[in-house]
């Protein structure tokens, strides 16, 4: 799913073996602003058998590097009048915006944005057609500047997806067949991705993808952990960090007493950490270089993470 489910390999091995689940149907989109996902990247994975009842097992998985990402409404985008039929945008750690919308018929991608420009595609991008269950299939053309594809969809498998952090029931895995050129360039190439979606979310916990371009072969695969950073569980406005943008001195109130704060770079590098047995009022930042953060808040129940913009 462009920006967000790129990554690169992990190497283990996945079992498949039988198992009973009601075949499930998803009937929509479900997801909440504000929430947020740890993606993590790795090498070498086979994405395992279609198929009833499969039992996918990435239980070894190891973690590499990972994406914040948030989902947040469209006008606090860069160019929100752009996307006037939007729903929601997503932000990642790459400094894209990629622009959803999600209705009860389909979740598609409208066009993204940076923090400088925006491109609206001139076909969007079905990736979800609801209601959605097994041997559903669909085929799609989009249009993404001066990149032209073609996707065919099918949900070739359900059943149960073991991960590092937990076990997922009633999951289903969506392949997609992508042929895409640009536009009077010869360019071309193919993929087959796999996606695995639960009904607690949108976004895949696992995507695995296979692309084929300028006659080499790429692999990627990334998963979301939805407990890694849990939102829902903490009170939205009891958190308060100020100044923001900040020059020096960050503040915060509402911290519990113990509560670490993490503080990363885009691309995913801790640059200061802070840890108190007391509360943790203020965390100086005059050191870190001007542009755009994340700051991770934890406690002995959750974490949140907030964007930060440091200015000098």
């Amino acid at each position: 799913m462009l920006h967000l489910l790129k990554g690169v390999l992990c190497s283990l091995t996945v079992l498949c073996i039988a198992s009973s689940s009601a075949q499930p149907v998803f009937s929509g989109c479900n997801f909440e602003f504000g929430d947020v996902a740890i993606k993590s990247h790795n090498d070498n994975v086979f994405e395992g058998s279609a198929g009833e009842n499969v039992i996918w097992d990435f239980s070894q998985v190891t973690v590499g590097s990972f994406d914040f990402l948030e989902i947040i409404e469209i006008a606090e985008a860069p160019f929100p009048d752009s996307f006037v039929d939007g729903d929601m945008t997503i932000i990642s750690n790459s400094g894209y915006y990629d622009v959803i919308r999600c209705d009860g018929e389909m979740l598609s991608y409208l066009g993204e944005m940076t923090n400088s420009s925006a491109l609206v595609y001139g076909d969007v991008r079905e990736i979800l057609r609801f209601p959605m269950t097994y041997l559903d299939e669909f085929v799609d053309s989009y249009e993404r500047g001066a990149q032209v594809g073609i996707d065919s969809l099918l949900v070739d498998g359900y059943g149960t997806l073991i991960l590092p952090y937990g076990t997922f029931e009633n999951v289903l895995r969506v392949r997609t067949i992508d042929n895409s050129e640009v536009i009077g360039s010869g360019i071309s190439w193919r993929s087959i991705s796999y996606a695995f979606y639960h009904e607690t979310s949108f976004i895949p916990l696992l995507g695995i993808s296979h692309l084929n371009q300028l006659d080499f072969i790429t692999h990627g695969v990334s998963f979301s952990d939805p407990n890694a950073v849990d939102v829902t569980n903490v009170e939205r406005d009891k958190i308060k960090m100020f100044p923001n943008p900040v020059s020096d001195i960050l503040h915060f109130n509402g911290l519990e007493r113990g509560s670490t704060v993490n503080i990363y770079t885009l691309s995913g590098t801790l640059v200061q950490s802070a840890f108190s047995k007391e509360t943790i009022n203020s965390v100086p930042v005059d050191r870190l270089s001007a542009g755009l953060y994340f700051v991770q808040i934890t406690d002995d129940h959750s974490t949140k993470v907030l964007r930060l913009e440091v200015i000098h």
